[in-house]
């Protein structure tokens, strides 16, 4: 008969022996898998850089695009969770992308879990982002702000606010009711799952976009 002591390894061992089996699923099958990949490839080298821009040299030249005269634009398409690049009117590449979790209709106000659609351009861009890297659009635009004071969610100021912030060159306040500091990051897009209705995509995914896309870009979400 085997000793208490016995009994008590056996039982410790099988539970370790479960658990790890568990997490091995539970990081395969979930956005987790993402993570863990997106932070070991930051140990050897700088957030996919050199990858994300051999990369599209690959794929710009074939459509015989130089860098010289690369121009790109960005189309998000909300039905489909898809998010293409073009450049000269060529579809580059295309990625899957998660929304905000209340995924259809435009954005209205800042709690409403939408993310916005209409005509916006990178504005600013966030090495250091708490979602790896970070590309922000201009949202709330010039037209979002003037729909939003017709509406009387925000006031004639904070209309006025948004629109100098776009003369300047600046990102638009993300003070009023429409909230604000918008754009696509990274750790995933299994699902829809941003609270202020940023775009959402695999970390590998967004250093394409981060690396090879320049502030100024055009963006165009799509219902």
């Amino acid at each position: 008969m085997k000793k208490p002591v016995t009994y008590l390894g056996d039982a410790f061992f099988h539970v370790i022996t479960v658990f790890s089996i568990i997490t091995f699923i539970w990081i395969v099958i979930t956005p987790a898998k993402y993570f863990i990949a997106g932070e070991v490839q930051r140990l050897f080298e700088n957030k996919g850089e050199l990858r994300a821009k051999n990369k599209y040299n690959d794929l710009l030249a074939k459509h015989n695009i130089t860098r010289e005269n690369y121009k790109p634009s960005i189309i998000i398409r909300k039905k489909t969770r898809e998010l293409s690049v073009y450049a000269n009117s060529y579809e580059i590449a295309s990625y899957t992308i998660g929304l905000g979790r209340n995924s259809s209709g435009k954005k209205q106000k800042k709690d409403d879990l939408r993310t916005p659609e209409g005509n916006y351009y990178i504005c600013r861009k966030d090495y250091n982002h708490k979602f790896h890297l970070f590309l922000q659009i201009n949202y709330p635009s010039p037209e979002d702000a003037s729909r939003a004071t017709v509406n009387h969610i925000i006031t004639t100021n904070d209309e006025i606010s948004i629109n100098q912030a776009v003369q300047n060159g600046n990102p638009p306040p993300s003070e009023t009711e429409l909230g604000g500091n918008i754009g696509i990051h990274g750790f995933g897009s299994e699902c829809s799952w941003t609270i202020d209705g940023s775009i959402s995509m695999n970390n590998i995914d967004v250093e394409d976009i981060f690396w090879n896309i320049d502030v100024g870009t055009e963006v165009l979400i799509m219902p």
